[in-house]
């Protein structure tokens, strides 16, 4: 969990350690509450590989019926993890606009650490 600490963005606050119901196998998860009116909250997913990584992430779309084109998720490079961004409506186009657009969107990632496998 310390990894995944790290590299959340300053900006974000109000993070908290996940235990329930986590993806996949994720090994350790944190979420973070987010002070916006498009953005519910933020949860940051640690994995033992990549591929354990994007099992979770495409077996989570499935189960919820989601296509992977209407959601906002990103993998992290010497991870393996995923971030994912749950928006307070399904205005997807209102989630890409906040996280491209405010400074906390734009940096919700700003580890430098070394990858945590």
């Amino acid at each position: 969990m310390d990894y995944i600490l790290a590299g959340i963005a300053p900006e974000l606050s109000e993070c908290t350690e996940r235990q329930d119901d986590l993806p996949g196998t994720a090994i350790a998860a944190v979420e973070c509450q987010v002070d916006s009116n498009v953005v519910d909250s933020v949860g940051f997913y640690l994995f033992a590989d990549d591929d354990d990584m994007l099992d979770a992430y495409f077996g989570r779309l499935a189960s919820n019926g989601v296509a992977p084109d209407t959601n906002l998720r990103w993998t992290v490079a010497n991870g393996p993890t995923y971030i994912g961004v749950l928006g307070q409506s399904d205005d997807i186009s209102a989630l890409m606009e906040w996280a491209s657009d405010t400074p906390v969107g734009t940096r919700l990632w700003s580890c430098a650490c070394q990858d945590a496998t």
